[in-house]
């Protein structure tokens, strides 16, 4: 195992700086105006092959830069339980070296002394000792966002447009870049789907999802579905950093939070507010966001060579006649895979069984069926970006950037798919 020990403190400069001005809609939570930088570093300066160890309730107290060495690796570094204290005697830097192992690279940031000093800028003036560290395990996001920006060309005119016409702030159209990198196949854990990442019970409100078709795969009728949600949310919880909170942890999860403490002031809610399931992930939510728009914001200093796709346009069609689906792609004299890319909600299932397409249903069609637009399928089962040739990238005029986001090559736990295959329509 080789260990780079830099005893040093690094401080982010920009801690100790507003990141922006003051904002109306969303403004930073006060007392939390470090972590917005902390989640700013953490999506642009360390990728997912990449993770910091951290203190959960001081964004400078970073104790350790870790490194996969192969970035292709699917191991899993080590429990959180191995995190616990193991001997009072031990410090945290001893602790962390002896979970290390040849296949990763540690650079230590902090000294015990150190972390005093900066524990104390976070209002934690008492002495810090090994019994009071609360270790955390955050991965990196560079890459995974870097994609996701890529991809949110092709819906960011779209989305705008829907938010305007809904009377909702633009800058909400920055939420998938954190719920699902903009990928439209993303599925969590949970049972969260697509670019909005709906749960089932919450997306059969506003969505139709059934056995052949799930409109949470698609990206423009989500988007319709999110704008209904959000507008709800804010109707009740009257605050917008209030409601991007709710869209994590729930609309009713808020409205607890808010009735417990009569109050819809984030800063409080997340000073006060105590819930067995209000825990790490929701209480930072709204700090990515803000983060996210940071980083937007200022773009070509963070990802100073990304390339937006280009927007996807599409017509509308609305079914007036009751018709199958396989009859519906013979009338088009659209090619089936074409027709799958732009309608992406129906399910396989949909056309085994040949199922007749509901009334009144929206399909999407390229601008002109009537040119041929035919799929090019490059390759089946890329395992990385490796497989990607430069005569490829040639060939389709495309940087190897923009075919990794538009494939999501190497974003498995977002594609849940059986089949790895990149198609592009030329």
């Amino acid at each position: 195992m080789k260990a780079k020990y830099v005893y040093y403190c690094i401080l982010f400069v920009a801690c100790m700086l507003p990141l922006h001005a003051a904002d109306a809609f969303f403004p930073v939570p006060k007392g939390y105006e470090r972590w917005v930088p902390f989640w700013t570093t953490i999506f642009t300066a360390y990728e997912s092959h990449q993770m910091v160890i951290c203190d959960a309730r001081c964004p400078e107290a970073i104790y350790a830069a870790i490194e996969i060495k192969d970035k292709h690796s699917k191991k899993s570094i080590f429990q959180k339980k191995e995190l616990q204290k193991e001997d009072e005697q031990k410090n945290a830097i001893e602790v962390l070296s002896s979970l290390l192992d040849e296949d990763l690279e540690i650079t230590f940031l902090q000294t015990m002394d150190n972390l005093n000093s900066i524990y104390k800028k976070c209002g934690l003036n008492e002495p810090i000792s090994w019994n009071d560290l609360r270790l955390k395990l955050q991965r990196g996001n560079r890459d995974k966002i870097k994609y996701g920006i890529i991809r949110y060309g092709l819906y960011k005119n779209q989305i705008e447009r829907i938010f305007k016409e809904k009377n909702l702030p633009p800058e909400l159209s920055l939420l998938p870049l954190i719920e699902s990198n903009y990928w439209m196949f993303a599925r969590s854990s949970a049972g969260a789907l697509g670019v909005w990442q709906f749960m089932p019970g919450t997306g059969k409100k506003y969505l139709t999802i059934n056995k052949y078709i799930d409109e949470r795969l698609d990206p423009i009728k989500s988007t319709y579905a999110a704008a209904q949600y959000l507008s709800q949310a804010y109707a009740a919880l009257g605050s917008w950093d209030v409601t991007v909170t709710s869209y994590n942890y729930g609309n009713l999860g808020m409205i607890r939070a808010v009735n417990t403490l009569k109050t819809n002031d984030l800063s409080i809610i997340l000073q006060k507010y105590r819930s067995r399931s209000f825990q790490y992930a929701s209480r930072n939510f709204y700090l990515e966001f803000l983060a996210m728009k940071h980083i937007m914001t200022n773009l070509n200093k963070y990802f100073p060579e990304i390339q937006m796709l280009p927007p996807f346009e599409y017509k509308t069609l609305t079914i007036q006649h009751r018709t199958t689906i396989n009859n519906l792609l013979h009338t088009l004299k659209i090619d089936p895979i074409v027709f799958k890319i732009y309608n992406p909600s129906f399910k396989e299932e949909a056309y085994r069984k040949n199922i007749i397409v509901p009334l009144h249903t929206e399909i999407y069609l390229p601008p002109d069926v009537s040119k041929e637009t035919k799929p090019i399928i490059l390759g089946i089962h890329p395992t990385n970006a490796d497989e990607i040739s430069d005569d490829l990238i040639k060939q389709l005029k495309m940087t190897k950037d923009t075919l990794i986001a538009l494939n999501a090559i190497n974003e498995e736990s977002f594609a849940k798919r059986d089949k790895y295959y990149m198609v592009i329509i030329k």
